[in-house]
């Protein structure tokens, strides 16, 4: 009878590890393939928080977005709001999906909700800006990227997206200080060099 309970025991020990690593790899993984199917098994696993399932169907949708299939994405984003309708990075991402997909509108609904969750998550605020730039409104553009930078200013793409705006307003001076802004935050960030080409102004 011991022997069946301490094999028991080392069968539960293993489940739960194993139930940690995939948690760890949904969790923080570069490897979007591997995050699909580590998440996967937080999504099916009996003895898993609603939080834990939905934060891994909020990865497994990051994952889907990493190989474009945006369709998947947002489809997990569902789900994840489903589970925890709190959750503000699921409305961000399903935003950031809708973007991609030009669904402009329906991007900054979920930035609104994202926002509203979470005032201080700085994220929502650029891909807000990204769709109001999309739609040509660039000084509700510009409003976004400020507050962005108020809240965090070494954020790199906030400075990109509002030297779009300034552009967009014909505000070349403007536009190539931002660019060059974001550039000496993030010297790999091809955007803002593609932006100063643009422009006719060095890096």
């Amino acid at each position: 009878m011991l022997r069946v309970a301490t094999v028991f025991l080392a069968l539960v020990v293993t489940a739960s590890i194993a139930r940690a690593d995939a948690r760890k790899d949904c969790w923080q993984n570069q490897d979007p393939d591997l995050r699909l199917r580590t998440c996967a098994t937080i999504i099916n696993g009996l003895h898993e928080t609603k939080h834990n399932r939905a934060t891994a169907y909020n990865n497994r949708g990051i994952a889907y977005g990493e190989k474009l299939e945006y369709d998947r994405a947002i489809a997990d984003y569902n789900k994840a709001i489903q589970l925890d309708p709190k959750l503000a990075f699921a409305y961000n991402n399903r935003g950031n999906a809708y973007n991609h997909m030009k669904e402009f509108d329906r991007a900054i609904a979920d930035y609104d909700k994202a926002t509203a969750l979470d005032p201080k998550y700085v994220l929502p605020y650029t891909g807000r800006a990204w769709s109001y730039n999309e739609k040509g409104k660039y000084d509700r553009a510009i409003t976004e990227c400020n507050k962005a930078i108020a809240l965090d200013p070494k954020l790199a793409a906030a400075y990109y997206s509002r030297g779009v705006a300034f552009e967009g307003l014909g505000h070349r001076e403007e536009a190539i200080a931002d660019f060059r802004r974001s550039l000496a935050l993030d010297p790999n960030r091809q955007m803002s060099k593609d932006g100063l080409k643009r422009l006719g102004a060095s890096s």
